[in-house]
């Protein structure tokens, strides 16, 4: 598991061959760097806003 402070969720990528979400880019809040970070399982625990902006976000070819 990966936890990172002052970082926010980007977008969810998603791979269009597995239709699976496959992993997180994520922005550094004092940097505005962006990162990617990929797992087997992902979880969307924004609250009832920031989870529907994140999957907005997401978007891919197949949406």
């Amino acid at each position: 598991m990966t936890l990172r402070s002052f970082s926010v969720v980007e977008s969810i990528i998603y791979d269009g061959q597995t239709q699976k979400a496959k992993g997180v880019r994520i922005v550094d809040a004092a940097t505005k760097e962006s990162f990617e970070y990929y797992a087997k399982i992902i979880f969307v625990n924004a609250g009832a806003i920031n989870t529907n902006l994140i999957l907005l976000n997401s978007r891919s070819d197949g949406f």
